[in-house]
């Protein structure tokens, strides 16, 4: 999703993990996120929690995948062993925005 800017020309190698976290900081930190929250945030918990939201709302597993650029099936377990619920998961959700 996130590739280099060189001269105004998008690159066709992606950002590496340490400049993605970065600017996700940067971003929450911009929209009023609360320093606790920010610091919990990167690429790697985005991900996971939209694979873990696209399961509670009823997406198939092809359709995560697809979204996430999984090519099996076990890795995508991985990603959405804690979604099992919609409690827990409303729960994460409402402890996030309350400490924003």
């Amino acid at each position: 999703m996130f590739r280099v800017l060189h001269f105004a020309r998008v690159s066709g190698t992606p950002l590496e993990t340490s400049s993605i976290r970065r600017l996700v900081k940067r971003a929450a930190n911009r929209a009023g996120v609360s320093q606790a929250v920010a610091t919990c945030l990167s690429g790697y918990s985005m991900r996971v929690g939209a694979a873990q939201d696209m399961l509670v709302a009823g997406f198939d597993a092809l359709a995560i995948m697809q979204a996430g650029g999984w090519k099996s099936p076990n890795v995508l377990l991985c990603y959405v062993e804690n979604a099992a619920t919609k409690k827990p998961h409303e729960r994460r959700c409402q402890t996030v925005w309350d400490s924003a």
